[in-house]
């Protein structure tokens, strides 16, 4: 046994915490810190959702460009897990089916996208008359 953990064993002792009650109470600390993560992920979700749900009620290039970001945030946290960070991420299989789904509402945004009705979008219109202060002239 080393010094440490020879002197963690006397604490354990003092506390009243057997060591093998100490494992379990940090396995479970584990396990709310992955339920705390993928709460958090599932909450991303249904924001994204909200906001797509909003977007298709009123397809403007605002509500559009926030279910993209909201989308784009999803994806960020779909990306496949890396060792030591497994306990921040969904478990991959329910990651894969989510991350289809973020494809799925990319192309649902586009189309959207495409239905939005911009005349003269991108281009300046020219008044037919000068405008005096702001005021547009009378024909006369």
């Amino acid at each position: 046994m080393t010094c440490l953990s020879a002197r963690m064993s006397l604490v354990w002792r003092k506390s009243g915490i057997s060591a093998r009650q100490h494992q379990v109470s940090t396995r479970t600390g584990e396990r709310q810190a992955t339920n705390h993560a993928e709460e958090e992920i599932h909450a991303y979700i249904a924001i994204r959702d909200l906001l797509l749900a909003e977007a298709e009620e009123t397809p403007t290039n605002s509500t559009l460009h926030r279910a993209t970001i909201a989308n784009d945030v999803v994806e960020v946290f779909l990306k496949p897990a890396r060792a030591p960070y497994e306990a921040q991420y969904l478990p991959e299989n329910e990651a894969r089916v989510e991350r289809e789904r973020c494809e799925t509402v990319k192309h649902r945004i586009g189309d959207l996208r495409g239905k939005i009705a911009t005349p003269g979008a991108g281009t300046i219109e020219k008044p037919e008359q000068p405008a005096i202060f702001g005021v547009r002239a009378r024909a006369h």
